[in-house]
């Protein structure tokens, strides 16, 4: 990005502090891959229940590798040696102290899922962020290739088992009422294909290409 441009968007993008420091790292679930078994953690139930009010979640998802845990630290101010996300993400950690909303009385929890590999993992992941989750922040590096778009299709297939009404019509409604809000974040994207004019695709074009036909891309 041109350095006039970082500049104009820095003067739009207001100063926040979330004032969060204070809080740690913990499991929110702990796994048990021996019996392939997955189990709540006592001490992140506790944080949770320690605040009275609306309490909601935000998850953070995404490709191995891609520093999804050191962008969520830094976009939550927690970027220092020993108190944040980055180099604690095996398993799904949960941040203790929330982001408080007065006017809302809400709490909202961060939460931060390893580079998703296992399918047990994997699958629980997605099930717990979609059940639990108000906003999903799930991140992809490079070309939007086989590896991104099967991760993406597990958050689909999560919703397609869900079951919350007999009736198809009313059990769609309610799924894409009470689903969470998805934010993709595309790092390094690797723009391979152009235009009639022989020109890469603008990056929005390209993803919605992708996300309308992922065979294409």
């Amino acid at each position: 990005m041109r350095g006039g441009q970082f500049i104009q968007i820095q003067t739009v993008i207001p100063d926040i502090t979330f004032e969060l420091r204070d809080g740690g790292a913990v499991d929110l679930v702990t796994f048990d891959r021996a019996s392939q078994s997955v189990s709540y953690n006592q001490e992140a139930f506790d944080a949770i229940m320690e605040w009275d009010g609306a309490v909601s979640f935000v998850f953070n998802i995404g490709q191995r590798v891609v520093g999804k845990s050191t962008l969520f630290s830094q976009a939550l101010d927690l970027a220092v040696p020993g108190n944040c996300f980055a180099g604690r993400n095996s398993g799904i950690k949960m941040w203790t102290r929330p982001l408080y909303k007065e006017e809302e009385n809400l709490h909202t929890f961060f939460v931060d899922v390893e580079g998703v590999s296992e399918e047990l993992v994997t699958s629980f992941a997605f099930l717990l962020a979609y059940l639990l989750g108000s906003l999903v922040v799930f991140s992809s590096s490079g070309e939007l290739g086989p590896a991104a778009w099967a991760q993406l299709g597990e958050f689909e297939r999560t919703g397609k088992r869900l079951v919350v009404s007999e009736n198809s019509a009313e059990n769609i409604y309610s799924l894409s009422f009470y689903a969470p809000k998805f934010l993709w974040v595309a790092r390094d994207l690797e723009i391979k294909d152009t235009d009639a004019q022989g020109l890469p695709l603008p990056a929005d074009q390209y993803l919605e290409a992708s996300v309308l036909d992922p065979n294409v891309i």
